[in-house]
């Protein structure tokens, strides 16, 4: 009789053990389907670094010289009273809350 229970319990010992195996390999797949997802966000990323960057470069062409004199000025005293700061001229709105959009 204690032969059968020891057998029963090391049986079902090993039972949930192989259970356990098999729901770690099925993590597994999800993090290679979260590394991949990691991945197109990083080169989506990129790709809207590279388009700013174009956007910025083009922005510049379009504007005669005079302007883009005084934009360089603007810069360099953004740079010397703010050191830490990005220059950048271009100005990104905030995004306002909802209940001040409504009192708007």
């Amino acid at each position: 009789m204690k032969f059968i229970i020891r057998v029963a319990f090391t049986v079902i010992f090993l039972v949930l053990t192989g259970l356990q195996i098999r729901a770690q390999e099925s993590k597994g797949n999800l993090t290679k389907a979260q590394r991949k997802a990691e991945k197109l966000q990083a080169k989506q990323k990129d790709r809207d670094k590279k388009a700013k960057v174009k956007g910025e470069k083009r922005h510049l062409q379009l504007q005669d010289k005079k302007t883009r004199k005084r934009m360089k000025k603007h810069r360099k005293k953004v740079d010397k009273h703010y050191p830490g700061k990005p220059s950048s001229y271009f100005y990104i709105k905030p995004e306002l809350p909802d209940h001040l959009i409504a009192n708007l």
